[in-house]
């Protein structure tokens, strides 16, 4: 009885110890694991900037980390790739993120990189000095996206009825374009694009 007790207490230890380097050579291989690469959706933005400085930095090798930047002309191009899977994540305003249908998705933010303030505005081609001036104009500016609510605003805040101002439904950068062809009398543009367009 003595030999069978001893038997069986040895048997558990060499059981524990087996299950105890088994789990300790998986939390290692785990760890060892290279991560994938990450693929995200970033727009010309400079508050989204800090990112681009990461990669250029090598904080996100640092971290383990592979990132792919993936350009969109616009944030809820790269808000539904996420949605749709084709992306991991996207740098879009919170804006553009609830145009979004999630389907049965529930998205998640992770991280606030800025808060604007000053960063949107409306440029207008010369000899049209004020909001009143538009009416009767072309404004470039995305449907349903902030642009296109500053755009209302504006025109509300001066008493312009928005049926009065026809909409051209473009993206910022195609705005720019736009403004430079003089195909527009207006846009409604976010920096950096406002301020080197405005000049």
């Amino acid at each position: 009885m003595f030999k069978s007790r001893n038997l069986l207490k040895l048997s558990l230890i060499l059981i524990v110890g087996f299950l105890l380097a088994t789990f300790i050579h998986a939390c290692n291989w785990i760890r060892e694991q290279p991560l994938k690469q990450l693929q995200v959706g970033i727009t010309t933005w400079p508050g989204f900037d800090i990112a681009l400085y990461g990669q250029a930095a090598g904080l996100f090798e640092k971290r383990g980390l592979t990132v792919e930047f993936q350009r969109f002309q616009n944030q809820q191009d790269s808000a539904r790739a996420v949605m749709r899977g084709s992306l991991d994540a996207a740098f879009v305003s919170f804006w553009d993120a609830m145009q979004v249908d999630p389907g049965n998705d529930t998205p998640a933010v992770v991280l606030v990189t800025n808060v604007s303030r000053g960063a949107d505005g409306i440029v207008t081609q010369a000899g049209i000095n004020s909001v009143k001036e538009l009416r009767g104009k072309k404004v470039a500016a995305k449907l349903g996206t902030v642009n296109h609510m500053i755009l209302l605003e504006a025109l509300n805040l001066h008493q312009v009825p928005p049926k009065t101002v026809e909409i051209e439904d473009v993206s910022n950068e195609i705005a720019v374009e736009l403004m430079k062809q003089k195909k527009v009398d207006g846009a409604v543009l976010w920096q950096p694009l406002l301020g080197e367009t405005g000049r």
